[in-house]
């Protein structure tokens, strides 16, 4: 796993309960992943980029077609595990991104199951991350 996959995973564990816990992504600790990994794949290569811009433009798009279904955490997540898959090619960001919504239907399915209701809607975030998280070990 390396380093940089325990940072990912601990990463991940706190983004996950703080968005279960109350439905929202924290800027604190979206946007510096954001712009660290962001800056960091562009000094790699500036390509890379683009298959962060792919996954944050087709939550924006759904952002706006639905009129939501989509949160400004999750827009804000989708860039940065766009960058941290980048180097594996587009069939694994594209492979996150089904995941993350197949994930995250469960999620839903599991919490009716259980009778947690679905007052405020599921969690994104959890299912994006659980998603890139496989999509990687799926890629390698």
């Amino acid at each position: 796993m390396g380093i940089w996959g325990l940072v990912f995973a601990l990463w991940a564990m706190y983004l996950s309960a703080w968005d279960l816990r109350s439905h929202r992504l924290p800027n604190h600790a979206t946007l510096p992943a954001a712009l660290g990994v962001g800056a960091w794949r562009m000094m790699q290569d500036p390509g890379y980029i683009v298959a962060g811009l792919l996954w944050f433009g087709l939550y924006a798009l759904v952002a706006v077609v639905l009129q939501g279904g989509v949160g400004g955490g999750d827009l804000k997540l989708a860039p940065t595990l766009g960058w941290l898959l980048a180097p594996l090619g587009l069939q694994a960001v594209l492979l996150a991104i089904v995941l993350a919504s197949a994930l995250t239907l469960l999620l839903g399915i599991a919490s009716r199951c259980v009778g947690q209701g679905q007052a405020k809607g599921v969690a994104h975030g959890p299912g994006m991350l659980l998603a890139s998280a496989i999509a990687w070990w799926i890629s390698t």
